[in-house]
């Protein structure tokens, strides 16, 4: 029965195949592929590096473009899914995936999306000498953007719908350990639609006599091996390779960690690739524009099947990446609970004397501002009990305290586990208090206002926990007239931010 569906949708599927292979031919201009890629390679582009005005500016680019050709925003009225990371080097990076939609035609199977993918950006650039040297990245990845461009621009027209979903995705972080792709699917809960399959274009922009294209992955995906070469020679296009490997490095791979199965299309010809010889003149458009009708075919077919099937060669346990190796994204701002343990005593500076220890404890609300993936800024507010034991008894204060402090991450290369220093102010409101029993006055005798200084050293894990020991010290008297007294707690903060 099994061989019986499978013979029966080949049949379908080649019937299909012949329909669209005929319509298919010429649809891609290879002048407009050009423009597009010498556009995105340019110098002023600054190799699409991670925080310049380069990839800012193919950001509009590529925004512009989607929007001429009609897709639509796929949340918010914006083609813009942000996100962001620190680096090794303490550098917190703001990046952008851009996504846009085609809703299908079939009202069965428009709830079901194939995504259509490839990295914007580029490895940047690099000064030598005073020489500005600039990896371009004309086929890796500017081509393949370029042909997305002008998928997009194919697949809006009416006559051209789908009958399921198309997404057209266009990743940012591809080297910065591929964050792009992997935010896409941490919040892919977040589309409307069902992610079925992956089609990942990557450097397509240099088919020729001796280099023809890949298929990688094409065999996870039922009849996909057929479809595929069966187009190729419809098309004259020469495979080199063609199998269920799902790429490391490439989008494919986290696909096929996500448990979607996809095919990637690329050619191989590494002469010039990832370096600054990459460049918009030295690539084949008219080859460009012939893996676009292939590919065009490709999509149409699989958006028509009844069932996209991935074959017995697909397991996502093949495709592991460790977490623990990625940048972990960090807010600009965070809130949370704060909890002090600890001792005080006074100080009487006049006489080098100091009182016995008493048992302090504090608890509150904490803010988090990073002005810099590096340095923060930290108001907190607390409810504050602090103590000592003087010659007269027992003494201890109800306090409203603010700190407000400065916070410098200097370690962390993994960006999970940071350690860090502390330093700044605080402001305290004594409210009550008591003296053996006796209520404090402080009316005439204690002072209700204070202030001192913070200083300490901390850890911070994952960016939620933090457990630091700080030093807090008043500079100001604790009695009126005088009488110097000041205070002072040694405590253990525990600190949990929400995300």
């Amino acid at each position: 029965m099994k061989k019986m569906i499978y013979l029966l949708f080949g049949i379908c599927t080649l019937y299909l195949s012949l329909i669209y292979g005929l319509e298919a031919q010429n649809n891609f201009s290879p002048e407009k592929l050009k423009e597009h890629v010498k556009i995105l390679s340019a110098d002023d582009m600054d190799g699409r590096a991670p925080n310049t005005k380069g990839i800012e500016k193919a950001r509009q680019y590529i925004k512009n473009e989607m929007s001429e050709a009609g897709l639509i925003p796929y949340k918010d009225k914006t083609f813009r899914q942000s996100f962001g990371y620190r680096t090794t080097t303490n550098l917190w990076v703001e990046m952008e995936n851009l996504i846009g939609v085609i809703p299908g035609t079939n009202s069965k199977l428009k709830s079901e999306a194939i995504v259509i993918n490839t990295s914007y950006d580029h490895r940047g650039f690099e000064i030598i000498q005073g020489l500005k040297l600039v990896y371009n990245g004309a086929n890796y990845h500017a081509s393949a953007v370029a042909g997305m461009l002008e998928l997009a621009k194919y697949f809006t027209k009416e006559e051209n719908l789908t009958e399921r979903t198309l997404i057209f995705l266009f990743t940012d972080g591809n080297y910065q350990s591929n964050r792009g792709i992997i935010h896409f699917f941490e919040n892919a809960h977040l589309l409307d639609y069902e992610i079925k399959m992956g089609v990942n274009l990557r450097g397509i922009g240099n088919y020729g006599s001796d280099s023809g294209i890949n298929l990688f992955g094409i065999k996870t995906i039922e009849q996909g091996k057929e479809m595929g070469l069966h187009f190729a020679e419809q098309h004259e296009l020469m495979v080199d390779q063609y199998d269920a490997r799902m790429v490391c490095g490439a989008e494919t791979w986290y696909f096929g960690h996500y448990g979607f199965p996809a095919v990637l299309i690329n050619t191989l010809n590494y002469d010039f690739g990832n370096t600054t010889e990459d460049t918009f003149e030295k690539l084949n458009y008219d080859g460009i524009a012939q893996i676009l009708d292939y590919t065009v075919d490709l999509i149409k077919t699989f958006s028509s099947m009844g069932a996209i099937v991935a074959t017995d060669k697909f397991d996502p346990a093949d495709y592991p990446f460790d977490q623990a190796d990625m940048p972990v994204p960090r807010k600009k701002f965070h809130y949370g609970l704060v909890m002090n343990l600890g001792s005080g005593y006074q100080i009487y500076s006049d006489e080098f004397f100091r009182s016995k220890s008493r048992f302090n404890f504090a608890i509150g609300f904490k803010t988090h501002f990073h002005f810099t993936n590096s340095i923060s800024i930290q108001p907190e507010v607390l409810y504050d009990r602090n103590s000592g034991r003087w010659d007269e008894g027992k003494f201890r204060r109800n306090s409203i305290t603010a700190p407000l402090n400065l916070q410098w991450d200097f370690s962390g290369k993994n960006n999970q586990s940071r350690l860090f220093l502390i330093g700044g102010a605080y402001y305290r409101y004594n409210f009550s208090g008591k003296m053996e029993g006796e209520e404090l006055d402080f009316d005439l005798v204690f002072e209700r206002d204070e202030w001192g200084i913070n200083f300490g050293i901390g850890f911070e894990d994952y960016d939620i926990y933090q457990l630091s020991w700080t030093m807090r010290r008043g500079m100001s008297d604790m009695i009126k007239g005088t009488s110097s007294i000041r205070d002072v707690n040694s405590l253990l903060t525990f600190a949990l931010k929400f995300p």
